[in-house]
């Protein structure tokens, strides 16, 4: 294991066995780090690199202190049959939030190379195309069973036998003004590309199913009704990321609505919401008033979705 000021110039290879960057690692600017086939590289420090690249296998273990780890790095490019993995922490408040500055995969739409496995944890890209990561979570996902060979994809969804849980993507301002000034509490710019581990539905990664998410997927079936393929995505409700909204997404949202456990709606970030005028934080938790309204919704929303079927 490397702690401490590593003194490295050029590329730091790692060729063969395993390479440990402990948390106190510092590394000078601009040292690239590759990391070839038959090679491992477990990071637990944040990288002031120029990139992570190479075919080698990258693991990312959870922090040994509480509290979300932050690993941020200033890129990550993905070459063919390198694979990236994000350990998942015990516990849920304990996730890592990986934070790479861009983000690159070999190939191209629908047959990307290289794999990201994100497991229980989140990503927050820094400059990115919505529509690329949204294409490579959806080769991740492989119908529905979280196991693609290549892409970002979460084995802890994989293994999830309940089927509620997901990789949900946004970009941070896709709806207008940005949701969120922190993610994972850290900060996030307005136009970066968010990635959370949470349950199908949750439209805003605010890591529940509420009223709101079941307002933005109503607005987004009818208005795509008229103007067939602009509202899709995650945001407005394509949780199978099949580029439709229908009776799928709902079903899949109401699953998660009715068995939704609180492990990941009391570690959620927090967006911010515009209220007369003041920007405050919204509530993770909804008041009693607001918990009954709830209960009733999903009943006059499956009324509403029999009669789109029938038509």
């Amino acid at each position: 294991m490397l702690n401490g000021i590593v003194n490295v110039t050029g590329t730091l290879t790692v060729s063969a066995g395993t390479l440990t960057l402990g948390a106190n690692a510092t590394l000078p600017n601009n040292v690239p780090i590759s990391v070839s086939s038959g090679g491992t590289l477990n990071v637990l420090a944040s990288i002031p690199n120029d990139a992570i690249s190479g075919q080698g296998t990258i693991n990312f273990p959870p922090s040994t202190s509480g509290g979300i780890h932050l690993v941020s790095i200033p890129g990550l490019a993905l070459d063919p049959g390198q694979q990236i993995t994000v350990a998942p922490a015990a516990i849920r408040s304990n996730r890592t939030l990986l934070q790479p500055a861009s983000l690159t995969f070999g190939g191209g739409n629908n047959a990307w190379v290289g794999l990201i496995d994100l497991t229980s944890n989140d990503m927050d890209i820094q400059s990115g195309s919505l529509f690329k990561i949204t294409n490579q979570i959806k080769e991740g996902y492989n119908g529905g069973a979280w196991n693609g060979d290549a892409g970002i994809t979460s084995s802890a969804s994989a293994s999830d036998t309940t089927h509620l849980t997901a990789l949900g993507v946004i970009q941070n301002n896709q709806g207008g003004p940005a949701l969120y000034t922190e993610f994972d509490a850290n900060p996030v710019g307005t136009g970066d590309i968010l990635v959370k581990f949470t349950y199908y539905g949750d439209t805003d990664l605010n890591g529940q199913v509420d009223g709101t998410d079941y307002s933005r997927i109503d607005n987004a079936y009818l208005q795509d009704r008229n103007n067939p393929g602009m509202y899709t995505g995650w945001y407005n409700g394509d949780f199978n990321y099949d580029g439709v909204i229908d009776g799928s997404d709902y079903t899949l949202m109401d699953n998660a609505f009715n068995e939704q456990g609180v492990s990941l709606a009391d570690e959620i970030a927090k967006p911010t919401v515009l209220v007369g005028g003041q920007i405050t934080s919204s509530s993770a938790v909804p008041e009693p008033e607001f918990g009954f309204i709830l209960l009733a919704f999903p009943i006059a929303l499956g009324r509403n979705r029999d009669r789109r079927r029938q038509r």
